[in-house]
């Protein structure tokens, strides 16, 4: 079969299912190695096109409202009147420098998820759950750092623009593997549902048969998906675990009863 067009052929023909029936196991485990780079391509596709954008316009808020921060060895300064906090104007507070705070519990530290004191960093996990960093602990560690340097919005501007190139790459690359595992996963789940329909079957499946069939029903779900992260305005269609169960459980259904020998089908 032709590897590159197998998605399009899962989904428009009863005759690639029948071949599949004769391909040895290893073409489904490699039609899902095929999935997963398609996945993968898509989500550093979403990524530049969807999230890359809203993380633009959220470092152009986040470098215009921070303040000038002055790191030395026993803490840091602002430039600024402190307490200082920033407020998104959607997410709202988001974080907080007050130089003059020492102890701080989960109950004191107000509604913004991160507090930055002069010698310690608070990041709320939950309610009721704080981690702290230590700023003055890596000079401790470390007497080759600098005596003093500044952290301003060209500083943070430059850090941006290194690590923004490699965030969608970064993501499609570990997308791979979770992709290929959650669809072996969701295909067993499908060649349960296939068993049942094998019952009817004349002559029935082997199980392996019933699970390469699983792997390719699913594909036309799996499209589905990317065309919703890839166009907003498909977000709108509620498919969901319940939409994806139908789609597959009919593409199965037809691929499991519609491949039976002509002289024991009936149609």
């Amino acid at each position: 079969m032709n590897a590159i067009l197998a998605p399009l052929r899962a989904l428009s023909s009863l005759e690639f299912y029948r071949k599949v029936l004769k391909n040895p196991f290893w073409h489904c485990l490699a039609y899902l190695g095929y999935l997963s780079l398609l996945a993968s391509f898509v989500v550093w596709i979403a990524f530049s096109t969807r999230i890359a954008p809203m993380m633009d316009d959220f470092m152009i808020w986040f470098r215009a409202s921070m303040p000038t921060v002055s790191w030395m060895p026993e803490g840091i300064s602002i430039d600024r009147q402190s307490p200082y906090t920033m407020t998104h104007p959607k997410f709202g507070p988001v974080m907080t420098f007050d130089m003059n705070r020492t102890d701080v519990t989960s109950e004191t530290m107000g509604v913004e998820g991160i507090l930055v004191t002069s010698k310690k960093v608070y990041v709320r996990q939950s309610s009721a759950e704080l981690r702290v960093y230590d700023l003055t602990a890596a000079a401790k560690k470390n007497d080759k750092l600098p005596a003093n340097f500044t952290i301003d919005e060209t500083t943070v501007g430059d850090w941006y623009a290194k690590v923004k190139p490699w965030a969608g790459i970064i993501s499609a690359v570990f997308y791979f593997p979770f992709f290929f595992m959650w669809k072996i996963l969701t295909a067993f789940f499908y060649s349960l549902v296939g068993n049942l329909f094998n019952l009817s079957r004349k002559p029935r499946l082997v199980y392996s048969s019933v699970f390469k069939l699983s792997v390719y029903a699913m594909t036309a779900s799996i499209v589905f998906e990317w065309l919703q992260m890839l166009v907003p305005a498909l977000d709108r269609i509620p498919l969901g675990l319940m939409g994806g169960l139908i789609i597959t459980s009919g593409y199965l259904f037809l691929a499991v009863k519609k491949t039976e020998p002509a002289e024991n089908s009936a149609v």
